[in-house]
């Protein structure tokens, strides 16, 4: 396993002290202006081949506000079915808000993904994250993907999803249909303010989640409400 860490605390001196470490995915500082810090993730190999488990860990004291972006889609390879691993964890404290905008993790055919996101928000945090799925590259119909997400708020489930897709699978039940591309953005900690034409839920607790189905990356307009939905939680005065 090989950790990629993200540690924002206050400096007491109106700023944010951040800790980063490199994994498979190293983490550079974009911009940076007070309490706001914008990271950029970008691999630093080949990512994901067979066997490889790549983590990263995020951690945002009260006070700060960080914004994640990546660089590039990141591409799990043909493996022959050999299983690689990618795991998320996030802990946002009360006061603190987390925007991780990411690009798509793409399946190709012959990679078999476990996927899992554990995200603890604090009453008083905000989170953004921005989940995208693709099934297959160019023409491709794509491998084994077998993602889990659990989001908590104060200790409350917010998000508990299980998404185990295969090529048998897609083609026996109507999950998502003839769609190969799966867009997710979820807000836990406010209520967003949505405009446009993908469908937004209510959560049990505040937050709300909007996703698009689509047969490729260009037709979905979650990019967009991720953005739109990032600037409300980073806005001290939303």
């Amino acid at each position: 396993m090989q950790t990629t860490t993200i540690t924002a605390t206050a400096d007491g001196a109106g700023g944010c002290r951040l800790v980063l470490r490199s994994g498979l995915l190293a983490p550079r500082v974009v911009r940076r202006s007070g309490t706001a810090v914008e990271v950029a993730l970008l691999a630093t190999t080949a990512t994901l081949l067979g066997g490889d488990h790549a983590r990263v860990d995020i951690r945002v004291g009260s006070g700060c506000r960080v914004t994640i972006v990546d660089v590039a889609a990141t591409v799990a390879y043909d493996a022959g079915g050999q299983k690689s691993f990618w795991d998320n964890l996030i802990h946002v404290e009360d006061g603190g808000a987390l925007c991780w905008l990411a690009e798509p993790l793409v399946v190709a055919d012959g990679a078999h993904v476990q996927r899992a996101t554990s995200a603890a928000v604090a009453s008083g945090a905000r989170l953004v994250l921005r989940e995208a799925l693709m099934l297959g590259r160019h023409q491709g119909v794509g491998g084994v993907l077998d993602a889990r997400t659990r989001i908590d708020y104060d200790g409350r489930p917010a998000v508990v999803e299980d998404l185990v897709l295969t090529p048998q699978s897609r083609r026996q039940r109507p999950l998502i249909g003839d769609h190969r591309f799966v867009d997710t953005v979820t807000a836990v900690g406010f209520r967003p303010v949505s405009e446009g034409p993908a469908p937004t839920y209510r959560l049990a607790v505040p937050g709300a989640q909007s996703r698009r189905l689509s047969s490729a990356a260009h037709a979905s307009d979650i990019p967009r409400i991720a953005r739109d939905w990032a600037g409300q939680a980073l806005s001290p005065e939303s």
